[in-house]
Formats: C-alpha cells, sequence, structure tokens
C-alpha cells in the first residue's frame, strides 16, 4: 500500500511540476504582451501631447485674431463708405 500511495504522490508532483511550467509559459506571453501594451500606450500618449501641443497652438492663433461679427460688419461698412465716397469723387 505504501508503494501506491508513493505512485499517487509522484503523480500529483508530475502534475503540479506540468502546472507550474504551463504557468511560467503563461507569465512569460502576459509578460511580452504587457510590454507591447507599454510601449503602445506610450507612443499614444505622445500622440496626444502633439495633438495637444497643436491645439493649444490654433486656440492661440484664434485668440489673436479679431473675429467678433460686429467688427466684420463695421469693416464691411467702411469699405462700403469708402467705395461709394471714391464713386462720388
Amino acid at each position: 500500500m505504501s508503494s501506491q500511495l508513493l505512485q499517487q504522490l509522484e503523480d500529483k508532483i508530475d502534475s503540479a511540476i506540468e502546472i507550474i511550467e504551463l504557468l511560467h509559459i503563461q507569465i512569460e506571453e502576459l509578460e511580452e504582451k504587457n510590454r507591447a501594451l507599454h510601449a503602445d500606450n506610450a507612443a499614444l500618449k505622445n500622440r496626444q501631447t502633439q495633438w495637444e501641443q497643436n491645439l493649444a497652438s490654433l486656440l492661440r492663433k484664434l485668440e489673436g485674431a479679431d473675429l467678433s461679427p460686429i467688427n466684420l460688419e463695421t469693416s464691411k461698412m467702411e469699405r462700403f463708405e469708402d467705395e461709394k465716397e471714391e464713386a462720388i469723387a
């Protein structure tokens, strides 16, 4: 009976070793995927930073430009009046 118990113990140990080896392989695969995801994340963060910088630059340009409708209408009226004066003269 003790040889049967030893055989069962050996089988369980072999099974445990096999499971451990499979888990090590799975861990290596997951670590590789994790490294790839970190690289992708870094690339996406760089792209986001570039977009934010471009957007900030465009917003600064828009802030510098006077695009209010009142000023546009005023300048149209001024041009119209200038053209009218030139036509009269």
